[in-house]
Order: structure tokens, then sequence, then C-alpha cells
């Protein structure tokens, strides 16, 4: 249960980008400002790297999944639709 309170003053356009990216995880404004202050407060130096590693697995392990599957399109889908998300948040950023 969360009981304190941080609040701050923004702009419109601030608030109006935080909102949508909160949307875009799928994150009330609270949440993802929730997760924004307990990662810069609270995790350890060592969560960078442990994350690192982490990530390298998913990506080996899912590669690997996505090899072992019957169907061949499969892979290369995936890869092109996470080779476009990449490019619309990299336009969304550059605005």
């Amino acid at each position: 249960m969360y009981r304190n309170l941080i609040s701050c003053h923004v702009s419109d356009g601030v608030r109006d980008s935080f909102s949508a990216l909160a949307k875009s995880r799928g994150l009330t404004m609270a949440a993802l400002l929730r997760q924004i202050i307990v990662r810069e407060t609270l995790e350890r130096a060592g969560t960078q790297e442990h994350t690192w590693e982490m990530i390298v697995f998913l990506t080996l392990a899912v590669d690997g999944l996505l090899g072992a599957q019957p169907d061949p399109d499969l892979r290369p889908k995936i890869i092109q639709l996470w080779q476009d998300r990449l490019a619309e948040e990299a336009r969304r950023h550059a605005d």
C-alpha cells in the first residue's frame, strides 16, 4: 500500500510527453513515476550489470526458441517487428 505522496509541477508539454510515455508502456503516470523513483533511488550499483546479463540471456533464449520452432518465417518476422519498433522509437525521440 502506498501512503506517501511526491508531487511536482511541470509544463503542459512535459506532462503530455510523460503521459504518452506511460501509455506506450501500458502504465499509469503514477506507476511510471514510481518505477523511475525506485530505479533511481533504491537500485544497487551492481543492478546494471545484472540487468545487462539478463538481457543477453533473454536474447539468446528467445533466439534459440525462435530458431527451434517449426515456422521458418517467424524469426525473420519478429526481427522485422523489432527493427520497426526501434525505428518508431527513434523517430518519436527525435521530435
